[in-house]
Order: structure tokens, then C-alpha cells, then sequence
């Protein structure tokens, strides 16, 4: 059972509105104790979720231990994965929303070997990027390799940004090949195999899962060129982008940070949005980026206070790409 609840909807913990419409199967007693177990393991949940929370969830910074919320967000994002993690199906209407198959690049033998992740999406699901945003969790693998055998992270291709009444994702439609590079060892492959996991929505989310394989006889051509087309979506080096990020400063309201830093050189003018990397240390308010005369406007609030400095890492976007960029933020003592 996949639930659709309306954009823009609010959550008063630990209530919510029944609708019968949506839970014909259940009676109303039922549903509430449904509903509030899945709100406790949620809530239990929250510290060990915060890296598939994109930023939503952190420590609390003055050191109790407590759970600090970004509350704009982080109530539309826990409910949207409470309701994907008690989504079984995954299909809609008959039609799986999400295909996954693998695509290997055949190469001298011992090389190291491009593989390639393939989703077919159907129109208007997408799948997240590693920075998931305000809520969402990122594709996993689980590579199923011959003894010797090792493979790199996954690469992620640079993502759209999708803004629904002010929560923001960072994920893809219709196709994308998330890469990764497989280095051999001595032990014969005949088949690669691997176990996905990965988070599709649209209105509603669905978890989806499942074991994908390959024989090394069927590697052939056609999925070297479609390698060859993803590796041009992957993110470009900074060197890439004639972009000087200066004259860093910072304000502070409460447990709030605003970071306002300055864009200059050559290529400035093309940036019109920066899509953050994920970050133990800090989370960002997605909603509040902005580049607007040569100026990157974000706020965030910090994880962790054992540092006066931030290093933060993103991709600047111009002209639909994305280029990595890292960049300092010292804090003052406000």
C-alpha cells in the first residue's frame, strides 16, 4: 500500500489525520496503532538516520545529546520516508516504476573495468543523488565479487533539483547510470552480480530492491557507448570552472549560521546554483541557497562544534553541469 499524502501538509507529533479513503482495509483503531509504532521506531530512529536525512537531522550543538530538528523540513521529510519504508510493492498499475540493470565497459584483461548501474525510470519518478536534500535515501550496492576483488564507491552523475513547496531533492528522471570501477583480482569472474537497494518517488515514495547479474558473455559494445555517454554527466574538476569563492563571512540567529561568500572570476556570472555534498559536521536549509550578483547565500546549522572551521564541498552548476568545488568557512566566536 502506497499513501499519497497532499504537498504542503503539516505533522503535529504524534498526531496525524485519519483517512479512511486511504486505509479501507483497516479500522480506525487499527490504523492509529499502525501508525504510532511506525512514528516510535521513526522517532528511535532519528540519530542513526541523519546521513539518509540529507542534513534534515543533527546533534544538538550545545552538547546535551538531544536531537535537533530543522523543523521547516524535518517533519514533511520523516513522514515521506515513513511512508516509503512501509511501502512494500514496487510497481504502480501493474508497472515497475524503477529497472535497474548493469552495464560493463570490456576492457585488456586485468584492467580495471568500468561498470555502469542503469535505471529506466517511468515519467515523473526520480531516484536521489548522494545528497539526497531534505529527505530521501541514495541507491546502494552491495557487489557480489570473487575473492581478490574490489570496486570503488559509486560516482554519481550531476542531479536535477526538485523543489516541492519548499522541500528540496536532489535526484534524476527518466534514465540514469550511477558508475563504479571494479579492479580484478586472480580469481576467474564469470558472472557480476550485485544487490540494490533505492528510494523512487513521485507524489509517494516506494523502496525498491533487487539482485541484478550479468555474465561476462554478454559484455559487449552498446554498453561501452552507453558508459562512454555517462561518464560526460559525471561532475568536472573545480580546475574546470574559473570561480574564486572570498571574502567568506558569517551570521549567527540562535543555533543558526548564514553563510555569505563572494563568487568572482571569469565564469561567475554562468553559476546559478550550488548543490551541496552530504556533511557529517553541518546541515544545510536547502531551501536557502541562493546565488544572486555574485553572492552564495546558505544557511545551516552545525553537528558537531569541535571545529571553527567548515569545509564545504558541492558542485557549483552552470550551464546545466556541475563542477567540484570545496571551500572553507571559518566561524566566528558570535
Amino acid at each position: 500500500m502506497t499513501l499519497k499524502p497532499p504537498l504542503g501538509f503539516t505533522v503535529n507529533w504524534p498526531v496525524m489525520v485519519y483517512r479512511p479513503t486511504l486505509c479501507s482495509r483497516q479500522t480506525k483503531e487499527e490504523w492509529f496503532k499502525e501508525r504510532d509504532l511506525k512514528l516510535k521506531n521513526l522517532n528511535d530512529g532519528f540519530v542513526n538516520a541523519r546521513a539518509y536525512m540529507g542534513g534534515v537531522i543533527g546533534r544538538n550543538p550545545n552538547g546535551s545529546g538531544g536531537v535537533l530538528l530543522n523543523m521547516n523540513h524535518a517533519w514533511k521529510a520523516a513522514f515521506l520516508l515513513l511512508i516509503s519504508m512501509s511501502a512494500g510493492a514496487q510497481t504502480v498499475d501493474g508497472t515497475s516504476v524503477a529497472t535497474p540493470e548493469l552495464l560493463v565497459a570490456r576492457g585488456e584483461r586485468g584492467d580495471p573495468i568500468t561498470v555502469g548501474i542503469r535505471f529506466a525510470l517511468e515519467p515523473d519518478w526520480y531516484l536521489y543523488w548522494k545528497n539526497t536534500g531534505d529527505s530521501g535515501l541514495p541507491v546502494e550496492v552491495r557487489w557480489e565479487l570473487p575473492e581478490g576483488w574490489t570496486a570503488s564507491p559509486l560516482r554519481f552523475p550531476v542531479p536535477q533539483k526538485f523543489v516541492h513547496d519548499n522541500l528540496v531533492s536532489y535526484g534524476y528522471k527518466k534514465e540514469v547510470i550511477f558508475l563504479s570501477t571494479i579492479t580484478p583480482g586472480r580469481v576467474p569472474l564469470t558472472t557480476l552480480k550485485a544487490e540494490l537497494d533505492w528510494l523512487v518517488c513521485k507524489e509517494s515514495c516506494i523502496r525498491g530492491s533487487a539482485r541484478v547479474a550479468l555474465p561476462v558473455s554478454r559484455w559487449d559494445k552498446n554498453m561501452q557507448e552507453a558508459l562512454v555517454r555517462s561518464l560526460a554527466l559525471l561532475p568536472r574538476p573545480s580546475k574546470d570552472l574559473q570561480v574564486v569563492v572570498g571574502n567568506p563571512r558569517v551570521q549567527k540567529s540562535g543555533v543558526t549560521w548564514e553563510a555569505i561568500l563572494e563568487l568572482t572570476g571569469p565564469d561567475a556570472p554562468r553559476v546559478t546554483d550550488f548543490y551541496p555534498e552530504p556533511s557529517d559536521r553541518f546541515f544545510v536549509d536547502y531551501s536557502s541557497i541562493e546565488i544572486e550578483n555574485g553572492i552564495l547565500r546558505f544557511r545551516f546549522e552545525l553537528q558537531k562544534t569541535d571545529s571553527r572551521t567548515l569545509n564545504v564541498s558541492g558542485l557549483f552548476i552552470a550551464n546545466s553541469k556541475g563542477y567540484e568545488h570545496i571551500f572553507p568557512i571559518h566561524l566566528s566566536s558570535l
